[in-house]
């Protein structure tokens, strides 16, 4: 294939967009007793813009049940729900907000009673703690379920994070050595998945540079503009001699994380 052609398949391959929103959907077995006013989140969504997740836009989509096992109606509606972030040892509340957000209307749930809702948020991050808030309308109580990893102790969640990292960085190396754009796809679906399942608790607070570095990494790669993966294609020495170093760098952050946490 001469150079004109090259570029002119280059071009249209650059012009068929990559995939920007990421979705993220589990189903969950949350529920809190069955005493009183409970809940039960049925599925959650993640969804982020690449290009809005370092600018901290994350939504959460949440289809939940709530019941009523008291002797009297209870009120539920947009202001009866919050969500609490645990991030940099301190808490943040947020509420159901933005356009587009899914936003349950007010209901009257009657005793023995229950109901399924739908509700959004609009996160800082998705590498934090995630607890969801209900409180009727009026009430003094209040329900919480928290979400958290179902993996394994922390420690070994945090190595298994960092051996998908690994595997995400790999394929790209594999990119910059073979420049197929479907291989350099396939990498970015892997760190976006290892994106998706960052992980918080001790381990994770410990280490906190390392995976900022990480994150910071998985992000970069993730946001290659057209002019850089062309350069990168091209094997443009000024391009992927840097790039190469940037991803060794991290590799090795990462294999010391794995290396450490694995067995704990």
């Amino acid at each position: 294939m001469n150079r004109k052609l090259f570029l002119v398949v280059l071009t249209v391959l650059f012009l068929t967009p990559l995939a920007l929103l990421a979705d993220f959907a589990d189903t969950l077995n949350l529920t809190t007793p069955k005493k009183g006013v409970w809940m039960t989140v049925r599925t959650v969504t993640w969804k982020f813009d690449t290009a809005q997740y370092a600018k901290g836009r994350v939504r959460l989509d949440l289809q939940l049940m709530v019941g009523n096992n008291t002797k009297k109606a209870i009120e539920v509606g947009t202001g009866s729900f919050l969500i609490r972030l645990a991030k940099n040892d301190r808490a943040i509340y947020l509420s159901a907000m933005g356009p587009g957000m899914m936003t349950p209307p007010t209901r009257t749930i009657a005793p023995k009673d229950s109901s399924v809702l739908a509700i959004s948020f609009v996160l800082a991050d998705t590498g934090t703690n995630v607890e969801l808030k209900m409180t009727p309308t009026a009430s003094k109580t209040s329900a919480w379920l928290t979400f958290l990893p179902t993996v394994t102790s922390p420690c070994q969640r945090l190595a298994l994070s960092s051996e998908q990292f690994l595997t995400a960085a790999d394929v790209f190396q594999e990119f910059m050595s073979n420049t197929r754009l479907s291989t350099y796809k396939e990498s970015r679906r892997l760190f976006l998945d290892y994106l998706k399942k960052k992980v918080a608790g001790p381990c994770t607070d410990a280490r906190a540079s390392d995976l900022e570095s990480l994150s910071g990494a998985a992000l970069k790669i993730i946001n290659l503009d057209d002019q850089e993966l062309n350069n990168i294609v091209r094997g443009e020495r000024e391009a992927t001699a840097p790039m190469s170093f940037f991803v060794s760098m991290a590799k090795m952050y990462a294999q010391k994380i794995r290396d450490q946490d694995s067995k704990k």
